[in-house]
């Protein structure tokens, strides 16, 4: 019986590093993302706190304290017309570094492959080759969706939060941090656990399109020798 192989122990750091060969190349849009992606979010939760500040003026019935209820509005105004050029800036250099890294990425893994044997080719699947370069350059962009889209805006709004809620209600801030502390942990233990399930998956998956690959590509071999 052939015996499991062991995928815990993935090169993480040194997939990051052939990653960062390819990023170091577009640096001002990849630093673009990050700056712009924080600024936006934390705007997220900086803004409620300048609608809360408005109610609080306006609920006192003083209208002394109109010129500073305007101003507040066009503050605000101001503040949300930032964030949705932040949004958008963020947005079109996030295409713009994921088109060329993903080529860059493709270039790197096809002159890292082609150097290898006549043996190595002859006995693995090209198109299974073919799958594992692609993959290897989706994966940086999944990777680079999630941080950008779910991962840096979630850490910067719920560090947000607290912060706010500190100014307000400091009992309550300690226990919504309890809360992230507990949902980050337990994402990051889900994710260590399932890992290994999504590298067998991938590897069934790159053998199976390999297999079909190779069959179309072969069509007339295949056609001779069945008959």
């Amino acid at each position: 019986m052939e015996k499991e192989k062991d995928y815990s122990n993935l090169r993480l750091k040194l997939v990051l590093k052939y990653f960062w060969e390819v990023i170091r190349r577009y640096k001002i849009s990849f630093f673009t993302i990050i700056i712009f992606t924080a600024l936006y979010s934390a705007l997220d939760v900086y803004i409620p706190l300048q609608y809360l500040k408005l109610w609080d003026i306006l609920s006192t019935n003083d209208f002394s304290v109109v010129e500073t209820a305007k101003s507040i509005i066009i503050f605000v105004l101001v503040l949300k017309l930032f964030a949705w050029a932040m949004r958008r800036t963020s947005g079109f250099s996030l295409a713009y570094f994921e088109s060329h890294v993903k080529a860059g990425l493709r270039e790197q893994a096809f002159s890292y492959m082609i150097e290898h044997s006549h043996s190595f080719f002859a006995n693995n699947f090209s198109g299974s080759l073919t799958q594992k370069i692609a993959k290897y350059a989706n994966a940086f962009e999944k990777l680079t969706d999630k941080i950008s889209q779910d991962g840096l805006p979630l850490f910067v709004r719920s560090a947000g939060m607290v912060v706010a809620i500190y100014t307000l209600l400091p009992k309550y801030s300690y226990i919504l941090g309890v809360f992230c502390f507990v949902f980050l942990l337990t994402a990051f233990v889900y994710t260590r656990y399932k890992l290994k399930y999504d590298v067998l998956a991938s590897i069934a998956d790159s053998k199976t399109t390999g297999v079909l690959a190779d069959a179309i590509g072969n069509h007339s071999s295949i056609q001779f020798f069945t008959g």
